[in-house]
């Protein structure tokens, strides 16, 4: 009698656990994608001012020519090279 009780019991509460951890799992990949998704639309957003930003150091830098006082007021006035 006690086996019919419990046996049933048993199976109930493992069977409970196992559908809770694979749910918890679902979850837990959805967030992945999720956060994948977000880095990948940030990324796509920040490329193109990463590339101004390269483009007009390059400028600022080509025009400095080496000199060293130029070179010294470029790191002065430029927010990027500080």
């Amino acid at each position: 009698m006690l086996l019919l009780i419990v046996s049933p019991l048993i199976l109930i509460g493992w069977f409970g656990t196992a559908t809770l951890a694979r749910q918890q799992q679902q979850q837990r990949e959805q967030l992945q994608q999720l956060f994948a998704g977000r880095l990948r639309d940030l990324s796509s957003n920040l490329r193109p001012i990463a590339q101004r930003y390269e483009t007009d150091l390059g400028d600022q830098l080509r025009e400095a020519k080496r000199d060293l006082n130029r070179l010294a007021e470029l790191r002065r006035s430029t927010p990027t090279v500080r």
